[in-house]
């Protein structure tokens, strides 16, 4: 079950802090002294507000923290009931369901292993846990949904897919939504008009900054892909910017004057190229990992038993000294194991 809006109050307003005040008198009083303060107007007049705050201004999310608490709450307890993970673990061999709440501000996600009516069965119970909030759900923006047909949550698209290279097997993708597509090629497409900017560099000091964030914030996904095609559409973007402003030059003098071994910059400033960003996916961290890799070599020996030591340096010492079998096991060697010749290094003379 996810609800990308979460809940949604009646337009630019919120609930009335009474049952915020049950929660925290403080956080009350400090929200409904926000609502209650007023606007002070460019003629240095102070306007009353009534309406509360607008959505997406800067106290709606601390508003939705303290409201949706009781929905953390609720499932927290709900979680911690079901113990320990080979409880759960039991559970869900049983047929019973399982579920646990993920919430960023007014947006939320509801996992749930069990069956459909499992998931349908959650509007009803977050609705009442919301209504002494004075919240409701949006129907419009909540829906229930398998993991294989994805969701769409904070601009990232959450889908099960059949894992390429393994034949039978599927994994989890995180990749850009399409609407986070659309929205920064749309902001390409808009900074990158012909009338906007003098030169290619008030460009460029434009258009870097948006691109570098959203590639920042995608980073950690599968997103290689959409990254080389948003490179490919800012750099055409800016090649037909160029043509625009230089009406008279063919596209060979235009390359050899403004984009020399194709590379865009201006004024000391680089086009940033959002194909180079490397992709660094995040790790499931709940559980400490062991070491592994190179950083594994410079850590210390597990501790051993002193006859489990000699029984390896007894039977396996041959593969630990690395020389051949009949040097340090006799028992082989009489059987015509091949001895290695001893060496001895030369010494001078009257040592």
């Amino acid at each position: 079950m996810s609800s990308p809006g979460g809940y949604r109050p009646p337009h630019s307003q919120f609930a009335a802090p009474d049952p915020i005040g049950n929660r925290s008198e403080n956080r009350a009083v400090t929200g409904d002294a926000f609502l209650k303060a007023g606007v002070l107007s460019e003629e240095g007049l102070n306007r009353e507000t009534t309406t509360g705050t607008p959505q997406g201004g800067i106290l709606s999310p601390l508003l939705a923290n303290i409201a949706l608490s009781v929905l953390d709450e609720h499932f927290a307890s709900k979680w911690e009931a079901l113990g320990p993970e080979w409880t759960r673990a039991k559970r869900r061999r049983a047929g019973h369901p399982v579920m646990k709440l993920v919430r960023y501000a007014d947006h939320f996600v509801i996992m749930v292993h069990g069956t459909r009516d499992d998931a349908e069965a959650l509007w009803a119970e977050v609705g009442s846990v919301l209504a002494p909030m004075g919240l409701r759900l949006s129907e419009t923006k909540t829906r229930v949904c398998h993991i294989d047909e994805g969701f769409d949550f904070l601009g990232w698209r959450i889908q099960r897919r059949r894992w390429r290279g393994r034949a039978g097997k599927h994994a989890i993708y995180t990749y850009p939504s399409k609407k986070a597509l659309a929205s920064v090629v749309d902001k390409v497409r808009t900074l990158t008009r012909r009338k906007r900017h003098r030169t290619l560099a008030d460009l460029l000091r434009r258009l870097n900054p948006a691109l570098r964030g959203w590639c920042n914030y995608f980073r950690h996904g599968v997103s290689s892909r959409t990254f080389n095609y948003v490179d490919h559409f800012a750099f055409w973007r800016i090649v037909g910017w160029l043509r625009k402003r230089h009406v008279g030059l063919n596209m060979h003098t235009l390359v050899r004057r403004y984009l020399p071994g194709w590379r865009i910059s201006d004024g000391g400033t680089e086009m940033f190229r959002p194909y180079k960003v490397n992709i660094e996916r995040y790790r499931y961290r709940a559980h400490p990992s062991r070491p592994h890799g190179r950083a594994r070599q410079h850590q210390d020996p597990p501790p051993q038993r002193p006859e489990h030591m000699e029984s390896r340096m007894r039977w396996k010492s041959h593969v630990r000294f690395g020389g051949r079998t009949g040097e340090t096991h006799p028992a082989k060697a009489e059987q015509g194991a091949p001895v290695r010749p001893l060496h001895r290094a030369p010494q001078a003379e009257g040592c």
